[in-house]
């Protein structure tokens, strides 16, 4: 499984747990770290935990687990690591908060789910 693919399968199971506000962001050439970030909001703590645990076992099944993540405790805002594309899960109000998406906004944005 490349990069795009993968990023559609995390896409479309997050879709499938009902995420909401979902935004990729293609930051090659403006990040060494990852090629893809993947927004997604949740309405709360438990449909956060379950969409992320949903996402690390997709990967896993897929040969291509994560290598880590942080903040499935709370689950307020989430990420894991995937190597090539970084999950941010948030509840809205975290997300707002902490504005991180507008770090990489200039760059191309490859998904934006419906309104």
């Amino acid at each position: 499984m490349n990069t795009e693919q993968k990023l559609q399968a995390l896409i479309e199971k997050a879709e499938e747990f009902k995420a909401f506000d979902i935004k990729a962001y293609d930051v090659r050439g403006v990040c060494s770290y990852a090629d893809f970030f993947l927004f997604l909001s949740g309405t709360s703590s438990v449909q956060i935990q379950s969409l992320a645990e949903a996402l690390i076992l997709l990967a896993k099944k897929a040969d291509c687990p994560p290598l880590g993540w942080e903040g499935l405790d709370l689950a307020e805002w989430c990420l894991i690591d995937f190597g090539d594309i970084l999950v941010h899960l948030f509840q809205p109000d975290k997300r707002e908060f902490f504005g991180i998406e507008a770090l990489w906004q200039r760059c191309p944005q490859v998904y934006s789910s419906p309104a």
